[in-house]
């Protein structure tokens, strides 16, 4: 499955806010989501563009994923814009017209993320 934003849609952080003070067991984790929810949209190009949220495939190496990317970038005529989380599949999207804009270690000790870019 992939799932996409279209243009001008922007998710709202204001969930995780309320959460954080009645979740204290899950403390830690809610206020890295929070914090992960306030940094990915500042991190996203300033003009119009389709935004790659998730993607992902029950079995690897099928070409599952390779054609999801091809659907719906065969039916986009604007630019587009993800946050790989794995370093092994840059190459993928760079096949698909995407570099990397950033690398982006995440808070609290968290993992980096490589936001990538395709034109129009």
């Amino acid at each position: 499955a992939a799932m996409w934003d279209p243009p001008g849609y922007r998710p709202t952080v204001n969930r995780w806010k309320d959460t954080t003070k009645a979740l204290s067991i899950f403390r830690t984790r809610i206020r890295r989501g929070a914090i992960v929810e306030e940094l990915f949209p500042k991190l996203r190009p300033k003009e119009p563009h389709w935004y790659l949220s998730t993607i992902g495939a029950i079995e690897q190496g099928r070409g599952i994923g390779s054609a999801l990317l091809e659907h719906r970038l065969s039916q986009i005529s604007g630019a587009a814009y993800l946050e790989s989380s794995n370093r092994t599949n840059i190459p993928l999207y760079e096949r698909y017209g995407f570099t990397i804009v950033d690398e982006v270690v995440l808070p609290l000790n968290g993992p980096a993320i490589w936001p990538m870019y395709r034109a129009a």
